[in-house]
């Protein structure tokens, strides 16, 4: 079962309506640029606290590092740590390194057996999450990836606090389930990505 949801670590930087700021930084009602939608209010930020006795119990939790330029100049912009299931964007349009005959998210995880990408060795993390009130494709760190997107799986289990956080922002999850309220920006990519 995946235990590791879609994010983002401190020193993150997302481009907002005021420029690149710290994810950490970030709250609700803060505006990102998005590629689909123009600027776009935060109505949710999470935050998840991993430690070594945890990434040791469950690999999936342990971060993937992104260094800079591994996607192609300038993607990123330099060295960023996500979590195994945070998504990128590939498409025709986004150079050699990531380009796909349409644009699909790639997990992180789908990732890490090419040249500069590969699992992080850390004691512990801290995971954030930006959630908009629809999945987007944000600029993080000058490459184009996912907000939260908080599907049936990840809903499931997600901290009690935080899963009520979110219904009460969205209600209707509760009835219609989150994977067809949040429905992806983009078809997700299910195997290891080769441009």
């Amino acid at each position: 079962m995946r235990t590791a949801s879609p994010c983002f670590t401190p020193g993150t930087l997302i481009a907002t309506e005021c420029g690149a700021r710290p994810v950490e930084e970030l709250s609700r009602g803060d505006r990102v640029v998005t590629r689909d939608n123009g600027l776009k209010r935060i109505a949710w930020v999470g935050r998840r606290d991993v430690g070594y006795r945890d990434i040791r119990e469950q690999p999936d939790l342990r971060p993937v590092l992104v260094r800079k330029d591994a996607f192609g100049e300038g993607c990123p912009n330099r060295d960023m740590l996500v979590s195994p299931h945070h998504r990128f964007l590939a498409g025709p349009d986004l150079g050699p390194a990531m380009a796909s005959p349409d644009e699909v998210l790639i997990a992180a995880s789908d990732l890490v057996w090419r040249a500069g990408v590969g699992e992080a060795n850390v004691l512990g993390v801290s995971y954030l999450h930006i959630l908009c009130s629809r999945h987007e494709v944000i600029l993080a760190d000058g490459v184009w990836t996912e907000t939260f997107h908080p599907d049936d799986q990840i809903f499931g289990v997600m901290a009690e606090q935080q899963r009520q956080e979110i219904l009460e922002l969205f209600p209707e999850v509760a009835t219609i389930g989150a994977a067809r309220r949040f429905t992806s920006a983009r078809p997700v990519s299910r195997s290891r990505f080769e441009a």
